[in-house]
């Protein structure tokens, strides 16, 4: 699901568009196949458009899987959406989210200061890939859905004993 989900993303950001709410309410499975398609591109924005739907200090989104830059109203670009796409990895690994408050301020300030949680020792292999998803800093994270899809197909290529070459980072 991740990996299909970082394809979309990635399609997505190469034509300029930031989803801005990715969540699982916005993922829908067709029914011959299950394959994941993303949905709700209701509040998506082209990163590249001279007008701003929203103004900077404003933000937009789900707080639960919200990026620290949208937390703090800053302009965000697709890595945004892989932080939220980590978010729902990290979720759908453990079965609760990684950080969790009783309102959205606390929520928000948990996304920009909290450490990621460390995975249960079963999920072991996962922990680097959800930290650099979920990386504080934008720079520290993935840089686009291709370099996302690669370390999933490393990891599960690990476990066979069939490791892939990791794609370079963009600069």
């Amino acid at each position: 699901i991740t990996k299909q989900l970082a394809d979309a993303l990635g399609l997505a950001h190469s034509k300029g568009v930031v989803h801005r709410d990715i969540k699982p309410d916005n993922v829908l499975f067709r029914a011959h196949n299950d394959d994941a398609i993303l949905t709700d591109f209701g509040i998506a924005r082209n990163m590249q458009a001279e007008s701003h739907l929203t103004q900077i200090g404003s933000t937009v989104g789900t707080p639960k899987y919200m990026s620290p830059e949208q937390a703090r109203g800053l302009a965000v670009d697709g890595r945004a959406d892989l932080y939220s796409l980590g978010i729902m990895l990290y979720e759908m690994l453990v079965g609760k989210p990684p950080f969790t408050a009783s309102d959205t301020i606390s929520l928000a300030i948990k996304h920009c200061q909290e450490a990621v949680p460390r995975l249960p020792d079963h999920l072991h292999r996962y922990q680097a890939l959800v930290d650099r998803l979920l990386a504080k800093e934008v720079k520290n994270r993935f840089q686009n859905g291709v370099e996302v899809m690669v370390a999933i197909d490393n990891i599960l290529n690990a476990t066979s004993g069939n490791a892939t070459k990791p794609a370079p980072n963009a600069q």
